[in-house]
């Protein structure tokens, strides 16, 4: 009986010391991701037939976000961010590219809705290839440099903050 107590003491004890260097030192995980990798550039042509690329906005804070137009979660999150982009201090800082997975039978649809945004590019994945979730409404965060540095599956009202604190993080980046 005396072995057993040590063993659940050792082990108690150990628990302890690694939730006290996490709570000093943060979660090991969370540490990893919070560096940026590259994803290579994502290129798609817009609803209005013009090609974009990651790559042209290099030195600009990129939010792709991956939606649909029957994705109600998709459409607060984009008039979110089109609000963020339309901000006066994002305005030489920010591009949102909207990439949408609606097929041609939808197109008319993407036209319709895209009009609400007026400080968005929206571009065309019918076959939703780039996403590599697969999940909507899914977001990536680019730095100035191009690089992934934050992503996000879902979106909730109260997610606002949150979102405009990684970007706003992105921009202050040196």
């Amino acid at each position: 009986m005396r072995n057993i107590t040590k063993l659940i003491f050792s082990i108690l004890t150990g628990i302890l010391i690694y939730l006290s260097f996490v709570l000093l030192y943060g979660c090991p995980q969370a540490k990893a991701q919070e560096q940026c990798y590259d994803i290579g550039a994502i290129s798609l042509k817009s609803n209005l037939g013009i090609t974009h690329t990651t790559k042209q906005y290099k030195g600009k804070v990129i939010v792709v976000s991956f939606w649909a137009t029957w994705c109600k979660p998709c459409m607060m999150e984009l008039k979110f961010l089109n609000k963020l982009a339309a901000e006066k201090k994002n305005k030489d800082k920010l591009v949102v590219l909207a990439i949408s997975i609606d097929g041609p039978q939808t197109q008319a649809r993407v036209n319709q809705k895209s009009r609400r945004f007026k400080n968005i590019t929206v571009l065309l994945d019918p076959s939703g290839a780039t996403n590599p979730t697969r999940t909507l409404p899914y977001s990536i965060y680019l730095d100035k440099s191009g690089k992934q540095c934050y992503d996000k599956q879902g979106f909730i009202k109260g997610d606002e903050q949150e979102l405009e604190q990684k970007v706003n993080k992105l921009i202050n980046k040196r």
